[in-house]
């Protein structure tokens, strides 16, 4: 295995830690059903991470799950940043498992 390879490896152990770690917290939002890590290139070509976590589809959601879905994934960005990663940490929400996987 190559160095960047195993940075890489360690880096994606390092962000599942943090995500999982935050999804255990009992103050999280419900009905976050899981999540999925994907690395790459941002668009102004920065080394990245998503952190994609799935919710229910909901076209129409209330305005407090909105701001509570919010408060959780700017927890799980600066847990990320505080963990001192290689790659900028986005945390983006998705009803749709095949989205977080591209």
């Amino acid at each position: 295995m190559s160095a960047l390879a195993a940075k890489m490896k360690t880096e994606e152990k390092t962000v599942r830690k943090v995500v999982a770690a935050a999804l255990k917290r009992q103050a999280r939002p419900s009905e976050i059903k899981g999540f999925n890590v994907v690395f790459g290139e941002d668009s102004t070509g920065d080394a990245s991470v998503w952190v994609w976590l799935l919710v229910p589809d909901d076209l129409h959601p209330q305005r407090d799950r909105v701001t509570e879905l919010r408060k959780f994934a700017d927890l799980v960005r600066d847990k990320l940043i505080d963990a001192k990663l290689t790659h900028w940490p986005y945390v983006q929400y998705t009803a749709n498992a095949e989205n977080a996987l591209k």
